[in-house]
């Protein structure tokens, strides 16, 4: 659970807690805070009221040395205690546990202790003010994925009502900021009253968002600016679906490229190809090392402006080059446009011209250090290129909606793209997160717009249209077209 600061979360979990040993038997409660400081308080002030404050009697006995609340009549123990040796709780029947500020522990080890002392039928809370990109952060994403057992919730600090200066009507001069909160969360002017004077009073007013987040993905990015506009991604999330098909492709020689499928393969289709349909793959290829970046390719159409299909893997270079090659002939012989440099991309790219794929995107210059006609294919990502082509994706793409995104994957990594907040010229996803299919789309973008997106490019004419655009431009030659090698095959 990632939440807004004094939100109440712990009171109310506490009174679960005591509700469950009050009444149940052998219950076994465990309650872990940050430091010493954050135990004492929390047992002080809130377990301790509360157990003496309950209307309905209770028999207890309070042990506050050991920060331990027996319920002898049922055999129930609540323990209040700090997150401080992994090996706790080993050993122990835990019928329900809440960690409190889970990013502020020193060693989140003890978490692994925890789960592995639980009972089968155990309740666990996790709630934590973000703390930047740390070993919380994993576990939020994790959740969000269905990767681990957490469910994911998400406490905006505006959902609390104290958080509002009574009486305000009206504001001047909204913030840009300001007025996307109140576009998208329906704030009002009490609220964002409050907002102001809170982020004056700070004495780091840029720790306002991990403090205080609109979002979840604001609470990790702390002092760091996104590069995508978060309202702008709100819209397009809402055009994100399930894949159709998911599977992969199977070159079946004379009968073309067949579509296989299988749920747990790396290839999804949102819509199958269109005939006289152009199709544009941008690629961004990874070493395909275990635990390292992933290999992503980004089907565009260029007559819709809209993501058909995408790949997103972990594989040897060469093999993505065969991967690429079967996508682009499935896709009415799409325009290739892998990132062949720098990184292994160069060996993705020799795989596509050893294979004769005949539709390559070819660069006209050749940059220094070049030193193969074949590093001349595919995107270079330099420090003139990335900045252009992921503006150009932010704004045209994302803010003035030229682009339909169907992947949420996608939409996930550009929420954690960010201005490097020591280089504010330098973007790069937050640590422990990922920028494959990011670079994969804005490659595929721009260079579909530069053809000429949405105006319902045809096969009769997409050769042509190569030409023109080739002729008016400095940053790109002529790909290799020698038209489609196979007809569309589809396995039903």
């Amino acid at each position: 659970m990632i939440k807004s600061r004094k939100g109440g979360v712990s009171t109310v979990t506490i009174a679960r807690m005591i509700q469950k040993c009050a009444f149940n038997r052998n219950e076994r409660a465990v309650m872990l805070c940050q430091n010493d400081d954050a135990t004492f308080k929390m047992f002080r002030e809130r377990v301790m009221p509360i157990l003496k404050n309950c209307k309905f009697p209770l028999n207890f006995e309070i042990k506050e040395s050991a920060g331990t609340v027996l319920f002898p009549n049922l055999d129930s123990t609540l323990y209040i205690g700090t997150a401080g040796s992994k090996k706790f709780g080993r050993g122990s029947d835990i019928t329900f546990y809440h960690l409190s500020e889970f990013a502020h522990w020193e060693d989140p080890e003890v978490l692994t202790g925890i789960e592995e002392a639980c009972m089968d039928n155990a309740e666990g809370v996790i709630e934590t003010t973000a703390n930047g990109i740390n070993f919380a952060h994993k576990t939020w994403r994790d959740a969000c994925k269905g990767l681990n057992r957490y469910h994911p919730l998400f406490i905006p600090w505006y959902l609390d009502d104290t958080y509002r200066v009574k009486g305000v009507k009206a504001l001047d001069h909204l913030t840009r900021e300001e007025q996307e909160l109140i576009e998208v969360f329906n704030i009002d002017f009490e609220q964002l009253a409050w907002r102001r004077k809170k982020i004056k009073d700070m004495a780091m007013p840029e720790l306002f968002p991990q403090e205080y987040p609109a979002t979840a993905e604001e609470a990790f990015i702390s002092s760091s600016k996104m590069v995508f506009n978060w309202v702008s991604l709100v819209e397009h999330e809402k055009n994100c679906i399930s894949p159709r098909h998911t599977g992969y492709l199977k070159d079946a020689n004379e009968a073309g490229i067949k579509f296989m499928a299988n749920q747990n393969s790396n290839f999804h289709i949102w819509d199958m190809p269109v005939e006289g349909h152009v199709y544009v793959v941008g690629a961004d290829i990874a070493e395909g090392i275990p635990d390292g970046c992933f290999s992503a390719a980004f089907v565009l159409d260029l007559s819709e402006g809209t993501q058909v299909a995408s790949y997103h893997g972990r594989c040897p270079p060469d093999d993505f080059g065969d991967i690429l090659s079967n996508i682009g002939y499935y896709y009415n012989t799409a325009l290739l446009v892998p990132e062949s440099w720098p990184g292994c991309g160069a060996v993705t790219m020799s795989r596509l011209i050893r294979v004769n794929y005949p539709n390559i995107y070819i660069r006209d210059k050749k940059p220094r250090g070049y030193r193969t006609e074949e590093q001349l294919y595919g995107w270079a990502t330099t420090s003139e290129t990335k900045p252009m082509m992921i503006h150009h994706l932010a704004g045209e793409g994302i803010r003035d909606f030229k682009l339909r995104i169907r992947d949420a994957g996608l939409i996930d990594e550009m929420r954690s793209f960010i201005y490097n907040k020591d280089h504010t010229d330098k973007m790069e996803p937050q640590e422990g997160c990922f920028s494959d299919r990011v670079m994969a789309c804005g490659i595929a973008f721009y260079i579909g717009s530069k053809m000429g997106l949405g105006d319902e490019v045809k096969h009769g004419n997409f050769k042509d249209k190569i030409w023109t655009f080739n002729r008016r431009s400095s940053s790109v030659l002529l790909p290799v077209f020698k038209g489609p090698r196979y007809g569309l095959r589809t396995e039903n």
